[in-house]
């Protein structure tokens, strides 16, 4: 340069690194009017610049009043507020404890559903009131309805985690479609980002005016430069004409010269929302998945056992094996079997000893709950599609990692993907709004020269009209010389016609 220029403040890529990268296909420069280009990003004088600094805003914290109240025993298992909780809940379910308590043992999806569980938690015996219910003796049916609710689930064991492994199956398809959703759009991003033959020209063109600008220094004639970069293009002023941006001077540049490469936004259709994703979160959530179904998987070997030893002689449950697992519709089986239908049959038959009677009514009573069953082919369905995703996750995160390595970004602080998205994202956006606010201004310029030129043009007519030897000013005078003739001529005419009768 003829002079000092305006720096790039980017962080070069060595020669040594660039070998597999896009800058490896982008070493040629790009043709540009030097001249214009000093002109505009040409230093001027340094002015000091004041800091200014920034107020602190105090912040108020306001304190919560909590008013403690004192329950008086009542004639219940359960204290007088607690009680009153329960009752209020029982009246939206509108059902009794015995039918809430059928609900959760049949796995009924209309009664456990995702909105009725959370409430559910909450009519749980907590510790002090399941010593309450065994320290209990007297007749069940003498309790009150909040404590016979809180009696029959008692009986149900490991309720809580229950109500959360039928939380985690109802949401598990809805789940894993979100995480099949953000695998596909770090896939498809990170395959835009390579294949975009127009992002690489657009590339080319930042690296040559960027080097420009940084000659002389340690900056300058690099090979590449990371990414990071492209955000400071739009703060990146000229010294001397102030509207223009090195941002607003590379879209003019590719308008002018390399109109394709204006399009590149287009090629990145998927980049946009991957810069929106939260992928810590995403993969988290992918982690969470996997944690709660081995947690699942391992509560359904533990009902596996209790049955075992109840399961006829040579004969291994299915759901310890690689093969199906009970179906939970199934008739033929004594799984499936209710336990008051299979106790008065069991005991019609006198042919039965008596250990096998004790199997059979143990086994009718276990499958009176139906957890088991209706787990086992839950887990049985969903370990293959979670196997799926997996893989398919750490297939997006290898493409992530190679585009981040392709665009040298290998040396970011930021571990985010969303991250490296965003840099490519906002660039694109700026460009995309860049571009347009060149288009605006070229037109209104042309319409400004169009009104300009037709005012001139007008201006010229009205001067033609108006000089002495124009034809319109001979067509005027000659309209008023015939108009002065015919007058003369009928002032003559009405004389002659006159002329008689003053003789007389």
């Amino acid at each position: 340069p003829s002079r000092t220029m305006r720096k790039l403040h980017w962080v070069p890529v060595h020669m040594t690194k660039i070998t597999g990268t896009v800058w490896e296909e982008t070493l040629d420069d790009v043709s540009f009017d030097i001249q214009d280009f000093t002109s505009i990003f040409g230093e001027k004088k340094k002015k000091s610049r004041r800091r200014r600094g920034s107020a602190g805003s105090a912040t108020t914290s306001g304190s919560k009043l909590r008013s403690n109240e004192n329950f008086n025993p009542v004639v219940s298992l359960l204290g007088a507020k607690r009680e009153e909780n329960i009752s209020i809940m029982l009246k939206r379910f509108k059902m009794t404890g015995e039918d809430i308590k059928k609900a959760i043992l049949d796995m009924d999806d209309e009664v456990v559903s995702l909105d009725s569980i959370p409430q559910l938690a909450k009519l749980i015996p907590n510790d002090e009131e399941l010593q309450a219910i065994e320290n209990y003796d007297g007749d069940p049916s003498m309790l009150s309805v909040a404590s016979k609710l809180q009696f029959d689930l008692s009986s149900i064991p490991n309720l809580t985690n229950r109500l959360e492994y039928c939380e985690f199956r109802l949401r598990f398809a809805k789940a894993v479609q979100k995480l099949s959703e953000f695998v596909q759009t770090l896939k498809s991003a990170s395959e835009e980002l390579m294949a975009s033959t127009r992002l690489r020209q657009v590339l080319r063109v930042v690296l040559t005016l960027g080097n420009f600008l940084n000659a002389g220094t340690r900056r300058g004639n690099c090979y590449g430069f990371q990414v990071q970069v492209l955000s400071r293009l739009s703060t990146t002023k000229s010294p001397t004409q102030k509207d223009i941006t090195l941002l607003k001077y590379i879209c003019q540049l590719m308008m002018d010269h390399f109109e394709d490469a204006c399009l590149f936004t287009e090629d990145l259709q998927h980049v946009l929302t991957a810069s929106k994703l939260d992928s810590q979160f995403n993969q988290s959530e992918a982690a969470k998945l996997r944690l709660s179904l081995d947690k699942l998987k391992g509560q359904v070997e533990i009902e596996r056992k209790k049955r075992e030893p109840f399961l006829p002689r040579g004969r291994t449950d299915s759901a310890g094996s690689a093969g199906p697992p009970p179906s939970p519709t199934a008739s033929g089986g004594e799984e499936n079997v209710d336990f008051a239908t299979e106790n008065k049959r069991i005991r019609r038959f006198a042919c039965l000893d008596e250990k096998e009677i004790e199997r059979r009514i143990a086994l009718a009573k276990l499958n009176e709950d139906r957890f088991y069953i209706i787990m086992t082919q839950f887990v049985h369905e969903a370990e293959p599609q979670l196997v799926a995703e997996e893989r398919k996750l750490e297939d997006a995160m290898n493409s992530v990692n190679e585009a981040r390595k392709y665009f040298t970004d290998t040396d970011c602080k930021s571990d985010k993907v969303e991250d490296f998205f965003s840099i490519w994202a906002d660039f694109a956006e700026e460009c995309k709004r860049m571009i347009e606010v060149i288009r605006k201004q070229k037109r209104a310029e042309a319409e400004i020269r169009e009104r300009e030129e037709r005012a001139k043009q007008e201006a010229a007519a009205r001067a033609a009209a108006a000089s002495p030897g124009s034809a319109s000013n001979k067509k005027s005078k000659s309209r008023f010389k015939g108009f002065f003739s015919r007058s003369k001529k009928n002032k003559d005419k009405k004389s002659a016609t006159a002329s008689p009768r003053r003789r007389k």
